[in-house]
């Protein structure tokens, strides 16, 4: 079944492509890989712009595979993964995911990398992507001392098991 869902991510008719997605979608774990094969690897500009709808509506997880699209080859594959990356990505849902698994610095590389090389964003992505930036360091020097003192009592704690 799987692959007739997947070859339906190509109908010309935009109500199959949805119900592809969300019958795809609806797979858990294994749809999702899906998904991200088909937006990395597939040929077919169509379903590389589908499998980017299907990752921006599986959750801010997938932010930084959604990136990759911004490279894409084809026109309309960049601009369905910017749309998406503005209107489905909160950056208070990103940041909060990214930042409870310590992983807004390399989160925060590859949005400047794309802001420096990708010369085609549209203003609204742009927009987005320096409010992201904003964000990140907000919460990055919020919880630096929180950071500290975690630091501090691992460290202490190693000094008295040394004893």
């Amino acid at each position: 079944m799987i692959p007739f869902y997947y070859d339906k991510l190509k109908d010309k008719d935009p109500n199959i492509q949805n119900y592809a997605i969300t019958c795809i979608r609806n797979l858990g774990p294994q749809g999702e890989l899906i998904f991200i094969e088909g937006f990395t690897k597939d040929p077919n500009p169509i379903i590389r712009a589908n499998c980017a709808i299907g990752l921006s509506e599986n959750g801010v997880h997938n932010m930084r595979t959604l990136l990759i699209g911004l490279n894409d080859e084809n026109e309309n594959v960049r601009s369905t993964t910017e749309k998406l990356i503005v209107v489905k990505m909160d950056i208070n849902n990103v940041i909060g995911y990214f930042g409870e698994n310590d992983q807004l610095n390399s989160l925060n590389v590859s949005i400047k990398d794309i802001l420096e090389k990708n010369k085609g964003l549209s203003m609204f992505t742009v927009n987005y992507f320096n409010q992201l930036l904003e964000s990140i360091a907000k919460y990055e020097a919020e919880n630096k001392d929180n950071r500290n003192f975690e630091e501090q009592k691992v460290s202490e704690g190693r000094e008295y098991s040394e004893i």
